[in-house]
């Protein structure tokens, strides 16, 4: 579960890379807004926008920091999901040069993420106000 949020990044970085690697590109346009969970701006984490009318599925994403976020995406219907990660208390691994590295785990619920339950039509013109308020 701790690594939701490099996989989903990492996903969006290839779909970005391959949309610009073959014959047509795919036209994207920016958008932007806030992240809070539970009331308060999301400190970091990872949003990503998901399509959900192409074949093969396509990601875009963008890093969340202090509650907000600039992406690109393609147009049109997409699922939404939002990772972020903090240390589990009391959990290490023993790193690579033997010192102690804390367990991460993210910590907003499945149904923004693996499950998710988020919708966003990204209109053609992109989009600044593209705002998501998850509550636990």
């Amino acid at each position: 579960m701790f690594r939701l949020g490099i996989l989903t990044i990492g996903l969006a970085s290839l779909t970005i890379i391959a949309a610009g690697c073959g014959e047509k590109q795919i036209p994207t346009v920016t958008v932007s807004g806030k992240v809070t969970y539970d009331g308060k701006p999301l400190p970091a984490g990872q949003i990503a926008f998901v399509t959900t009318s192409t074949k093969p599925i396509r990601f875009y994403g963008g890093e969340i920091k202090d509650g907000a976020y600039t992406a690109k995406s393609e147009v049109g219907d997409m699922i939404i999901k939002i990772a972020a990660e903090r240390d589990v208390a009391g959990k290490f691994l023993e790193g690579a040069d033997g010192t102690k590295v804390a367990v991460r785990q993210n910590y907003i619920p499945a149904k923004f993420n693996e499950q998710s339950e988020l919708k966003y039509k990204v209109p053609s013109g992109g989009a600044s106000d593209a705002n998501f308020d998850l509550k636990p």
